[in-house]
């Protein structure tokens, strides 16, 4: 009992120390983690904001619905609702909803794993996390539905078939309007209703069948008033034609997915002079890991794949090479 309340306040520790280093990081950035597409979020919220408590003028619109277009309208829902209740400014607003689906993937993780939990969360230390978890983008909560989606799938004979089918429905809804590429989880959703269906499990192929059309018909009817106000179903007018070469777009690429798996530091391509605490950090990164590769048979729970990780894993790479 007293091992198991130990792992309970190690995981509340990490979340707050993680709160803190985000905070301290945001306060002392020039911009506090803004970029352009965070400023397109914040003047969605703000917009959202002045019309929700009925103060909105058009004639102060600037082409938002097009933004619409461009960016799903789940995140600016979110921080502008965030504003209204805490009557802080958007900005703010941004930062405390990432914290909010911070403390639910910790809290999922927890679920799902007990008192391995504290071990699950370490990811969100690295370098790479932390530039994700600091800026006004709508990763967080993106990945908390992607989790919990994996969650629903995983122990989907554990619960009733109907509280699967709107949990199911819940997710893929909140991935499409979080991020329009949330809509590739079709696809896993589809796979293991068919697979429960052939399995004999046809009341839960049913209600993921349920889920599927739900959320079809939501996301067909969200895109066709895009198609309608703007002309494209989503940010198609974003994208501009690219002026690297094939080659050059592969490095920016790959160095992209290597400092994903740089812990501590990323490796930035301009000419300098070697960067030594990289070199360091990543010399004992791989010693890490080789350690732990050869002394793996003292582990307690064995390099292997169980359903849980191979399902991340699926979601993970699928995410990545879509």
């Amino acid at each position: 009992m007293k091992t198991f309340e130990k792992r309970k306040t190690l995981l509340l520790l990490f979340y707050v120390i993680l709160i803190a280093v985000i905070i301290f990081r945001i306060s002392v950035h020039p911009t506090q983690y803004t970029t352009p597409d965070s400023i397109a979020y914040l003047k969605q919220s703000q917009h959202i904001k002045k019309t929700l408590v009925g103060s909105f003028n058009k004639s102060a619109s600037f082409g938002l619905k097009n933004g619409f277009t461009i960016w799903p309208i789940g995140y600016p829902i979110s921080i502008a609702l965030c504003s209204i209740i805490t009557k802080s400014p958007v900005l703010v607003s941004s930062k405390i909803v990432n914290f909010i689906f911070l403390g639910l993937i910790f809290l999922l993780l927890y679920k799902w794993y007990g008192n391995n939990a504290w071990f699950t969360v370490l990811p969100f230390f690295s370098y790479g996390s932390l530039e994700v978890l600091s800026e006004t983008w709508s990763e967080t909560p993106f990945i908390f539905f992607v989790l919990l989606l994996c969650f629903v799938l995983i122990r989907d004979r554990q619960y009733h078939p109907l509280y699967i089918g709107v949990a199911t429905t819940v997710c893929l809804v909140c991935l499409f309007l979080f991020r329009y590429v949330g809509i590739i989880y079709f696809v896993p959703v589809f796979i293991i209703a068919t697979r429960h269906f052939l399995g004999g499990r046809k009341r839960l192929a049913g209600f993921y069948a349920f889920a599927l059309a739900i959320s079809s018909a939501f996301i067909a009817g969200y895109l066709y008033d895009n198609h309608l106000s703007s002309g494209y179903l989503t940010g198609g007018n974003r994208l501009l034609a690219g002026h690297e070469s094939f080659f050059e777009f592969m490095t920016a690429l790959s160095l992209g997915v290597f400092n994903e798996l740089s812990i501590a530091r990323n490796l930035v391509l301009n000419g300098d002079s070697p960067d030594y605490l990289l070199i360091m950090m990543l010399a004992l990164q791989f010693l890490v890991i080789a350690i732990l590769f050869i002394k793996r048979r003292f582990l307690k729970r064995p390099f292997s794949f169980d359903s849980s990780t191979k399902m991340l894993f699926q979601f993970s790479v699928g995410y990545l090479i879509t």
